[in-house]
């Protein structure tokens, strides 16, 4: 005999009445169905909700470390490249001419020994550091997710030394970092 066949058997009889074994025998019937009840299906849904949401807070911290990550070389490539071009400007560099000895400035102007485009100006305008010759016109030396503020060149000029001294605060996106650089003149 069946599991079904003895719960009709059962209340058939029951000293129950018939109201009552009809109602037991639905709520059997209900239950032996293969869907699902509306709070399993809400139950279903919000776990599906939740590593759905889980997930997502994941990808979406995942590209905000890659977009940092990716600011953050930024920065450190246009210190580093403000770095080498100010040492090209000093290398070969018979004087400097702004500003004058043991002074600071936000302009820094020299002439390099055999080179055509004399005289060679570093200086910031609207926070980018541009590089300028007597033939090229002013380049931007910073990307425009970068911008330079305090920019300063000390001329320290002691006994038959010459050093000049740069710093300046470099901000992108994501971090700041700063730069201070002496290079002697040779």
């Amino acid at each position: 005999m069946t599991k079904k066949q003895t719960n009709k058997k059962a209340l058939k009889q029951g000293s129950e009445g018939v109201g009552v074994r009809a109602i037991r025998y639905t709520l059997y019937a209900i239950r032996s169905t293969k869907g699902l009840s509306l709070v399993e299906t809400l139950l279903y849904t919000l776990i599906v909700g939740i590593v759905v949401s889980g997930f997502l807070l994941f990808i979406y911290s995942v590209i905000t470390a890659a977009e940092r990550s990716q600011g953050n070389m930024e920065l450190a490539d246009a210190k580093l490249f403000i770095e080498q071009k100010l040492e090209w400007v000093m290398q070969g560099a018979s004087a400097i001419n702004v500003p004058g000895a043991n002074a600071t400035g936000g302009t820094l102007t020299v002439t390099k020994t055999n080179f055509a485009e004399n005289p060679v100006t570093i200086d910031s305008v609207g926070g980018v550091v541009r590089v300028q010759t007597s033939v090229v016109l002013a380049t931007p030396l910073t990307p425009s997710e970068v911008t330079i503020s305090n920019l300063s060149f000390n001329h320290i000029v002691s006994g038959t030394h010459e050093r000049l001294r740069t710093t300046g605060i470099l901000t992108g996106r994501f971090a700041t970092t700063g730069i201070d650089q002496t290079i002697i003149l040779k």
